[in-house]
């Protein structure tokens, strides 16, 4: 009798391993108890077997024990096996996903591309312009004369006019460069001395719209210091000695009046037949007959003929008409102190 119980227990453990169910052999108050929680037991480690494998088959796309693909026509009897399946699949789908866009991301920063890169560069924009600040980028800007008008230099387009002192007299010494106030006379403006030259604009030249810039630094100009340019008759045929228009500033060609009073003060801004040109330090800055200079500055002293009252908006000026058929000039004697 108990040999024929062993065959048909081994009998059933070969079909149950040939149709692939768990039998749960056990002793007989656990096979005979019916406990529900036993075959809940019994219901989860199969399920976690199947769990097992399908993940491991959605990973890899093959069977766990022989490596050979899992044919599309097996399924699991049971429904929940179903279920945990699909959500393995698609968790690992989406793991796949994951690590493609990050491995988007990475490459886009790599290459330097991407939305985020234009983001940072919306917030930093470079466009090779500085901040407007609302002040001209030139702070000449509406202050000169208008490109209608030739400032002379040096060459054929000299101001300096020969005289008798000069050793050339009656003609237009293109050796001299006014541009600088050096360049006239021998030496600089903090080491000046009484020495006259014959200045002016020439006849029949660009129509007379001529001016004079004589660049010069300040230095070290003591405060307190003073001095002045004493403007003289030309002496010198045929250039006639008529109105002028002259200032100091630190633009070339700047005969806005309303601009240079407000930077220097009321001395800088002036009209002379032969009135002389005074200038002095920081000190002077308020006086109404002298131009108070800062010291260790660029300044230019500029010269224009013309009939034009004082206080003529600068894209107004005209030039004496008078000076074209002939010249006109002065002569411009610097009485400074040297400091």
């Amino acid at each position: 009798m108990r040999a024929n119980i062993v065959g048909v227990l081994t009998l059933l453990l070969i079909l149950g391993a040939c149709s692939g169910d768990d039998i749960v052999v056990g002793d007989d108050s656990d096979a005979g108890d019916g406990d529900p929680a036993d075959i809940g037991a019994q219901e989860m480690d199969a399920s976690d077997g199947v769990n097992n494998a399908s993940t491991t088959n959605a990973n890899t796309g093959s069977d766990a024990n022989g490596g050979e693909p899992i044919p599309d026509d097996v399924e699991s009897d049971d429904p929940d096996d179903t279920g945990e399946q699909e959500i393995d699949t698609s968790n690992g789908a989406m793991d796949a996903s994951s690590t493609d866009v990050e491995h988007t991301e990475s490459e886009d920063a790599n290459n330097g591309g991407g939305e985020d890169a234009g983001d940072g560069d919306a917030a930093h924009p470079d466009t090779g312009e500085s901040e407007d600040t609302g002040e001209p980028s030139d702070p000449c800007e509406g202050r000169t004369l208008s490109s209608d008008w030739l400032r002379l230099t040096t060459g054929p387009q000299t101001c300096r006019y020969g005289d008798a002192m000069s050793g050339s007299y009656g003609i237009w010494m293109q050796d001299a460069d006014c541009r600088y106030f050096e360049g006239v006379y021998p030496w600089p403006w903090d080491e000046q001395q009484s020495s006259q030259r014959v200045m002016g604009v020439q006849p029949q030249l660009n129509d007379g719209y001529q001016y004079i810039a004589l660049e010069f630094d300040s230095a070290a100009l003591p405060p307190d210091d003073s001095g002045q340019l004493n403007v003289n008759i030309p002496q010198a045929d045929p250039l006639l000695s008529r109105r002028k228009l002259m200032t100091m500033s630190t633009c070339p060609g700047d005969f806005n009046q309303e601009a240079i009073e407000a930077e220097l003060g009321p001395g800088c801004y002036r009209e002379s037949f032969t009135n002389n040109f005074r200038w002095g330090g920081t000190d002077h800055t308020d006086a109404i007959g002298r131009c108070g200079l800062e010291p260790h500055t660029t300044y230019y002293l500029n010269i224009i003929h013309t009939n034009d009252e004082l206080g003529t908006p600068i894209d107004e000026l005209e030039p004496n008409e008078e000076c074209l058929e002939d010249g006109c000039g002065f002569r411009l004697t610097p009485a400074g102190n040297v400091y």
